[in-house]
């Protein structure tokens, strides 16, 4: 606006298409972000580093946990979806890392 300040969905937008690029760098396909956990999918359940996850994983037990399906799930709690998408950006971002 004329203040400068970006107006939220602009802020929403490009802090999505930021996330979009760190998922593509982690190899995660899909992210199921509820207000109580989230659930991260990559593609063709594999991670380029896998030693690295599983450190990753061991490191931020039991808040975070493989499933079976090979999918991870992150158990924590966002009051509102700003604070969920920069809490699944963290997550992806340390996944992005990883994958490296």
């Amino acid at each position: 606006d004329r203040f400068g300040r970006t107006p939220i969905e602009a802020e929403f937008l490009l802090n999505t298409v930021a996330l979009k690029l760190l998922c593509r760098t982690a190899g995660v396909d899909k992210i199921d972000a509820g207000e109580k956990a989230v659930v991260l999918s990559f593609h063709e359940n594999k991670f380029a580093k896998p030693d690295r996850l599983i450190g990753w994983l061991q490191k931020n037990a039991p808040v975070v946990r493989l499933r079976p399906d090979h999918r991870i799930i992150v158990q924590r709690v966002w009051p509102d979806e700003r604070l969920r998408l920069s809490g699944v950006t963290s997550i992806v971002s340390s996944l992005a890392k990883l994958a490296a």
